[in-house]
């Protein structure tokens, strides 16, 4: 085998956060809402935290050039609509989806609901700002 390969691998936490005005705590009680009504729907092999199982993964690595680092905050502004699809795309929201359409589509208006009135609005284009915790690992092989 090559010496000198490197390996780079990135993912991010679920604990993300909005930011809005006064009201941020409050929209991020809602997303914890959502998040804890999916849980049980997250797959087994991952727990609460996909973060210990690439923990593990570093810590397995006997590469002796290494680094780990879990807490990469990114801000970026979204709208409200394109957070709503993006945790859409969770694979716990898509295993209610299947499983139960109705109930998924139901969770889904129904925390919408609760966003937009705590941001005392009615239109998905309402900007906020999203905070993504990425965490990542690197290594090189000697």
């Amino acid at each position: 085998t090559r010496p000198g390969g490197c390996l780079a691998l990135l993912s991010y936490s679920l604990n993300m956060k909005l930011e809005f005005g006064d009201v941020s705590d409050t929209l991020n009680d809602i997303c914890e809402e959502f998040y804890a009504a999916v849980l049980p729907f997250r797959s087994s092999y991952l727990g609460l935290s996909s973060m210990k199982i690439y923990f593990d993964l570093f810590n397995s690595c006997s590469y002796p050039d290494k680094e780990w680092n879990e807490c990469f905050p990114v801000r970026r502004t979204v709208t409200l609509g394109e957070r709503i699809g993006m945790v859409q795309t969770f694979s716990s929201y898509e295993r209610l989806k299947r499983k139960d359409p109705a109930e998924a589509e139901r969770l889904s208006n129904y925390i919408q609901n609760k966003l937009l009135s705590a941001m005392t609005t009615s239109s998905l284009d309402t900007e906020v700002t999203m905070i993504v915790h990425y965490f990542y690992w690197l290594a090189r092989k000697p």
